[in-house]
């Protein structure tokens, strides 16, 4: 009883990319729910996996226990150890750039799908996206054009959200690293090995402590989609994203392999084996989930 009941919650915490479409596409009460004030803001399922359960069964040390009932209540804990189908909940804001691995179709599946949480969720007024790609990618992102997001009031790309050649890289890299240096007040903070026991799959467990931890700084978030061969300076693109998490500047970068996303991709998500048998990595939790289904949305 308490399994289903447990699914069912953390499935809640992050709808499935399908719902948050429907709810987006018939403009239902989900659409821009997300606030910055709330524990879940640019918080996105990778995919659905099998989980550290977060019932517990409890065992009592007693010397007076029969050892027979101590062995079933031993098996019992690791029978509910895990659960399945469950979302793999990982934050932006704790991780700054979230990578996507795998061929083209797929890779542009599952960038969509996190797309579609992100812009879904979250009004213009809180977020907005730029994208630097190749021209290749192009045809992959130009419905990037027509969501509020990239010409919101708020953006302070509005004019250039999307580039796809050296000059307007050039330029849209310019601005980023003018906002990011106009948002610092300090170096930015290393983002560190996460605790054993505290981690965005555990957010939901304790929403005071995740909101009152959560480093957002207030100004309007903005998204940089990258794709690797985008014609950009990339040591300069790569500390742009190291220090933007901290101002409010996220990413979201797509390469063909795992190997080819750069150091600041602290989490990702492999669909070189397709969308049904993903593999997601969270870093700083040092956790694996090597059967990840990834919900895409095709072009």
């Amino acid at each position: 009883r308490e399994r289903p009941r447990e699914r069912e919650i953390r499935n809640a915490e992050v709808p499935p990319v399908a719902v948050v479409f429907d709810e987006a596409m018939r403009l239902g009460p989900m659409l821009w729910t997300r606030r910055p004030e709330h524990w879940n803001f640019l918080s996105v399922r990778l995919g659905t996996a099998e989980a550290p359960s977060r019932t517990t069964v409890k065992r009592t040390e007693s010397p007076e226990a029969l050892q027979e009932f101590v062995d079933r209540v031993d098996r019992l804990r690791d029978r509910y150890r895990t659960i399945d189908g469950v979302p793999v909940l990982e934050s932006l804001q704790s991780v700054g750039v979230i990578g996507v691995a795998g061929g083209e179709r797929e890779a542009a599946d599952a960038l969509r799908g996190l797309c579609v949480q992100l812009f879904g969720l979250h009004s213009p007024n809180e977020l907005v996206a730029i994208a630097l790609t190749e021209p290749r990618w192009a045809t992959q992102l130009e419905w990037l054009k027509w969501l509020p997001h990239t010409s919101s009031e708020r953006s302070p790309f509005r004019e250039m959200p999307l580039s796809d050649s050296a000059s307007t890289g050039a330029a849209l890299l310019s601005g980023l690293e003018e906002l990011v240096m106009q948002r610092s007040k300090a170096a930015s903070s290393p983002r560190l090995p996460l605790d054993d026991e505290w981690d965005p799959m555990r957010y939901g467990t304790d929403v005071r402590r995740a909101a009152e931890e959560a480093t957002f700084p207030g100004q309007t978030a903005v998204l940089v989609i990258v794709t690797a061969d985008a014609p950009v300076d990339r040591a300069r693109l790569t500390q742009v994203l190291e220090r933007g998490a901290d101002v409010g500047v996220y990413g979201l970068f797509v390469a063909p392999v795992v190997e080819a996303l750069p150091a600041v991709c602290r989490s990702f998500i492999d669909v070189s084996r397709g969308l049904d048998h993903g593999h997601a990595g969270t870093v700083r939790s040092g956790v694996d989930y090597p059967e990840t289904a990834v919900e895409g949305v095709s072009n």
